[in-house]
């Protein structure tokens, strides 16, 4: 399993600055976590609505937490587990 500090030291070592959790379902527009100095938001605005909202502070344990039920879910195609491990370059 990763940990919080696994995430926080690929973010800093290969200059990831958004993580896509999915797309919007009208524009496609990847929707997701951004990384930002330290810190952890999730972005959910896309613009194809009137309806904006802030980025929202999130957790480096949320980051772990979603990556290892990707990688532990056995119901997760393996396509998508090899392409999270290829994005984090685990």
């Amino acid at each position: 399993m990763k940990t919080p500090e696994d995430f926080k030291q690929q973010v800093k070592l290969h200059n990831i600055t958004f993580w896509k959790h999915h797309e919007c379902g009208i524009c496609n527009t990847p929707i997701g976590y951004v990384f930002d100095n330290d810190q952890v938001y999730f972005s959910s605005a896309c613009g194809c609505t009137s309806i904006s909202s802030p980025d929202q502070l999130r957790s480096w344990e949320e980051i772990a937490d979603r990556y290892n039920s990707i990688q532990e879910n056995s119901k997760v195609n393996e396509n998508l587990k090899l392409e999270e491990k290829e994005f984090w370059k685990f």
